[in-house]
């Protein structure tokens, strides 16, 4: 029959011929894309040669730059050495000041008006006695502005009078009341947190110490300072 025949054509003839030009365009399509895959493949490597290429230019000039650093630093170092072993050795006769001496340095301070000296000169030589001495010629109040003391020197000065805070306890929490007072924000010193968490655990000791006496003379000195604490931490 007609549908017969026309279905043996389809079969035999049309659906052939279409499946062989559909296999030769995707083979065409197929190497089409292999060559723009082998292009775009060949760019990027030669790109990513250039990069590798300035990387290794990069890390010889760094570590030239590294060795030169290096040879400034031992340079550098065994000069500081040679100096101190001439320090030591011009020094090594000298024995260390006596507490009268100490006083005799203090006292000349505080006359000719070096207060920020006699500071120093007292904190250096981290003796209680001197630094009780001199604290005992001065007035706590305002002391930080009066004697133009310097951040370092006033955590300094709160970390040696927090260290036995059983000795000279009224003295020193007076002084530490005021030198608190007297620090301005924002603090600088990467020390600081430090110095008053250690200022915060020798007063909570010092309380501890002294809870079984009641009245403890010492109870308004001490709220003083944990408030200036307080106040310092606000500011």
């Amino acid at each position: 029959s007609l549908k017969a025949g026309v279905h043996e054509a389809f079969r035999s003839e049309l659906i052939p011929s279409i499946e062989k030009g559909t296999r030769r365009l995707f083979g065409e399509v197929q190497g089409q894309l292999q060559q723009q895959v082998k292009n775009n493949y060949d760019g990027v490597l030669g790109t990513l040669q250039d990069e590798v290429s300035q990387l290794k230019s990069f890390r010889k000039t760094i570590d030239q730059r590294l060795a030169q650093l290096g040879r400034a630093a031992r340079e550098a170092t065994q000069a500081a050495t040679t100096q101190n072993g001439g320090d030591r050795a011009s020094n090594s006769g000298q024995r260390p000041p006596s507490l009268a001496e100490m006083k005799k340095t203090i006292n000349a301070c505080l006359e000719a008006k070096t207060y920020s000296k006699a500071f120093t000169s007292a904190l250096q030589h981290r003796r209680p006695e001197i630094l009780s001495y001199l604290c005992s010629k001065l007035e706590p109040e305002g002391v930080v502005e009066r004697c133009e003391l310097t951040e370092n020197v006033v955590l300094s000065l709160i970390s040696q009078l927090s260290t036995k805070l059983a000795k000279n306890t009224a003295m020193k929490l007076s002084w530490l009341r005021h030198l608190i007072a007297g620090i301005k924000r924002p603090v600088k010193s990467k020390y600081a947190p430090r110095v008053i968490s250690n200022l915060r655990t020798k007063l909570a000791d010092l309380k501890k110490a002294n809870s079984g006496q009641t009245p403890w003379e010492h109870r308004d000195r001490h709220q003083l300072v944990l408030y200036e604490l307080l106040m310092l931490s606000a500011k």
